[in-house]
């Protein structure tokens, strides 16, 4: 059996990684500080060993990333947001001064080691490199000052984008959440209406649809909380619709299911069908005294799965379009789609010539909430709500 990592070796590894990443860095800056000293000590008649050069500029950059993550705090500490905030200014500066003293004391200490060779006097050899380097290494600083502020600015950027992204998906969730609330309501309110009409009329059939409300309240609980169910799902639960309006309007209520296999397992926004065919059995069907049918359809082209719903009614030449369109039912539905989808969906109606109503719903095609192949879907010019 293969030998599991543990997570502190993981983290040990990564920790290993970025150390060898800080030393390159600051290897690499010492080679080509060495590379400079050597040829320009070439080009002035005063050659210096190459291996001299190397030990000097490797000691002087190593110290300055010794010193590096000492500066970030410093940084960190009296971070400057505003230009007149002297305290922290005039405490950076001061700082500054100190990071040039301590590094020049280090350094003299370093060459006392690498140079063993040379005559060694503190003081006179901190003078000289005081004289030399004192104001460079305070330019040094001000240059990690200005990183460390960057790498600041870039890490709280982060954070705030962030918290944005995570407050805007909890406000969509919640935004989502309200609208199958609001939609939930809506559907029992109008089956318990149909259910008191009948009960006088025909308890027999009101019994049948009450077993069959129980049945779909059922199934909306065990979903409470899910954006997001396979096509099988959903056309379980809209049977389940469908059996208290065939209850309802008997013969004059005719249902076709032309279902592609291959989209049963498609993710689709949870109760989203039941609205629809709703809306086509109210305005297509209920109104008239002749039978009437109500189709169904699933298809999946490329990477979007399309569903249609038609009905056989007399189409949307004797409705008053504006305030079908008001419906809590259709209105809910496109903005959820609006909300889940982005413009990567598209929610059209159109009217045959014979009369009836197609309503076309384009999603992209997901499967568990991964998206298999999904282009922007382009609308056609008939792109309508209902």
């Amino acid at each position: 059996m293969p030998q599991q990592i543990s997570l502190a070796q993981i983290r040990l590894q990564k920790l290993g990684a970025r150390c060898l990443l800080v030393l390159g860095f600051w290897t690499l800056l010492g080679l080509s500080f060495a590379c400079q000293n050597y040829f320009a000590s070439i080009a002035s008649e005063n050659p210096i060993a190459w291996r001299r050069a190397l030990k000097s500029a490797l000691s002087d950059w190593y110290l300055m990333g010794a010193l590096f993550y000492p500066t970030l705090w410093v940084s960190r500490r009296f971070q400057v947001t505003r230009p007149t905030q002297w305290r922290r200014i005039v405490a950076l500066l001061a700082c500054g001064a100190i990071f040039s003293v301590v590094h020049l004391v280090l350094y003299v200490l370093v060459r006392a080691v690498v140079y063993p060779e040379d005559k060694f006097a503190f003081f006179e050899s901190f003078g000289f490199w005081f004289v030399r380097r004192f104001h460079g290494n305070v330019f040094y600083y001000l240059t990690f000052v200005v990183v460390g502020h960057a790498l600041d600015y870039y890490r709280q950027l982060r954070e705030r984008e962030l918290r944005a992204a995570e407050l805007e998906g909890r406000l969509s969730q919640a935004q989502l959440q309200a609208l199958k609330m609001q939609l939930q309501p809506h559907f029992l309110f109008n089956t318990l209406n149909t259910i008191s009409e009948m009960i006088h009329e025909d308890p027999a059939a009101a019994d049948r649809m009450i077993t069959a409300l129980s049945d779909l309240l059922r199934s909306t609980l065990d979903n409470t909380g899910r954006q997001y169910v396979p096509l099988r799902q959903e056309l379980e639960f809209l049977s389940r619709y469908l059996q208290i309006e065939q209850g309802r309007l008997g013969e004059r209520l005719v249902v076709d299911m032309d279902i592609s296999p291959e989209t049963l397992d498609a993710s689709v926004p949870n109760l989203i069908l039941q609205p629809i065919v709703e809306n086509a059995i109210r305005h297509g069907i209920a109104p008239y005294a002749k039978a009437g049918r109500v189709t169904v359809e699933s298809r999946r082209r490329d990477g979007v799965l399309e569903l249609c719903v038609r009905d056989t009614g007399p189409g949307l030449a004797d409705l008053s379009l504006p305030e079908i369109g008001k419906g809590i039912g259709l209105t809910n539905t496109k903005a959820r789609l609006q909300r889940l989808y982005g413009p990567q969906f598209a929610f059209e109606f159109t009217t045959g010539k014979a009369g009836g109503v197609s309503v076309l719903l384009a999603i992209p095609f997901q499967i568990d909430g991964q998206t298999q192949v999904a282009p922007a879907y382009e609308p056609g010019p008939g792109s309508r709500g209902r």
